[in-house]
């Protein structure tokens, strides 16, 4: 390592959560303290309960060498840092307390932690963007209580793969209380992103467990893994009114359902997963724009997770309706909706191109009153 290194990555390939032991992230993280004075950047993750596969003396004896690793961490001066979520027990986070210059944390969790200690509330004070990722649920709301994030801006939460054969469905009651939780810890918000992960699926029955989030100032607000119903979409769309950028790319719209998106003063970007018939011969009907309300005249970017198909693509009519919702509009990014690995790059290259022509031809004529 170099004297002059300012930022470290390390995973652990072999480990399907790709997290390391901690006797070897402590051997690592010394190492760097001792060469690298001007470490700005590290993400290193450790989960203490890791230590049950090294039972050797020698990883015995590395566990346990001074200085710790937690130790370790509060002697860098680090900016943003990404570690097991182990740093919150109360026998590590002094570390934390330490970290005065820290604007961006990464914490990783696979096991539960419940019992955590409130800390100082005056800890992380540039702390503004958060990220966390875990296998359960009560560990996000588990972090979240300590309640030290007022100044956080940006909050990512992901849930992780549990490796299990079944995918399970959530219920309202844990979204709620996260919503809820969010909007007391977080009042300064204005970027969140919730991923129920591939191992979940969550279908919204009743708006109201987003509704805590109303009262925050978010500008970009993503759902992932998470289904709206085309019912709730006008009642979504009020939430945020503030937003310019609404992504929910697991929710399947029709084109008609377009139309709730139409208004929005402040939406730029919108990430649907649309169902349209792009074989028919009949061309959807223009969305006819009500002159009481104003039209999203900032709106320029949609992303299209389509359901996949085969047929014949006619593009024209989808760019014109297109149009008549959005008539700034200036890009369409294209997905097949299949899984990773099973798309085919070239074809949605091909959509999306003709697509983006099309909505530039049309609008020049209609310019041009040709």
């Amino acid at each position: 390592m170099s004297p002059s290194l300012t930022a470290i990555h390390l995973t652990a390939k072999a480990d399907r959560y790709h997290y390391m032991t901690l006797p070897t992230a402590s051997t690592l993280l010394r190492h760097a303290v001792s060469n690298c004075p001007n470490l700005h950047k590290l993400s290193l993750v450790a989960l203490e309960r890791y230590m049950e596969r090294t039972p050797t003396d020698l990883s015995t004896a590395l566990t346990f060498w001074e200085p710790s690793y937690y130790d370790s961490l509060s002697s860098l001066p680090l900016r943003e840092l990404c570690c097991g979520a182990n740093l919150l027990l109360p026998a590590n986070i002094h570390a934390l307390v330490e970290l005065q210059f820290l604007e961006r944390l990464e914490l990783h969790s696979v096991n539960e932690l419940l019992n955590l200690n409130a800390p100082s509330p005056e800890m992380l004070p540039l702390l503004n963007t958060l990220i966390l990722v875990a296998v359960n649920w009560c560990d996000i709301i588990s972090i979240l209580k300590l309640n030290v994030y007022s100044g956080v801006k940006s909050l990512t939460i992901r849930m992780s793969e549990t490796y299990h054969d079944e995918v399970s469905s959530l219920d309202d009651e844990p979204i709620m209380s996260l919503t809820v939780l969010i909007a007391f810890c977080c009042p300064t918000l204005n970027n969140l992103e919730i991923d129920c992960g591939n191992d979940h699926f969550f279908s919204l029955e009743d708006i109201s467990v987003l509704q805590a989030l109303a009262g925050l100032p978010l500008h970009s607000v993503s759902l992932i893994n998470i289904s709206v119903p085309s019912s709730m979409l006008e009642k979504l769309v009020s939430l945020f009114p503030l937003a310019s950028t609404i992504r929910i790319p697991d929710s399947l719209l029709g084109l008609a359902d377009l139309h709730y998106f139409s208004q929005p003063p402040n939406l730029v970007h919108l990430a649907i997963r649309l169902s349209v018939s792009l074989g028919t011969s009949i061309p959807p009907q223009p969305l006819q724009v009500d002159s009481m309300f104003k039209v999203a005249s900032n709106f320029q970017i949609l992303e299209i997770a389509s359901s996949p198909t085969k047929e014949m693509v006619d593009l024209s009519p989808l760019a014109r309706y297109l149009l008549s919702v959005w008539p700034n509009l200036k890009q369409v990014i294209w997905t097949d909706g299949l899984e990773p690995g099973e798309e085919d790059p070239e074809r949605n290259t091909v959509i999306e191109n003709a697509l983006n022509t099309l909505i530039s031809i049309y609008q020049i004529i209609s310019t041009s009153n040709i």
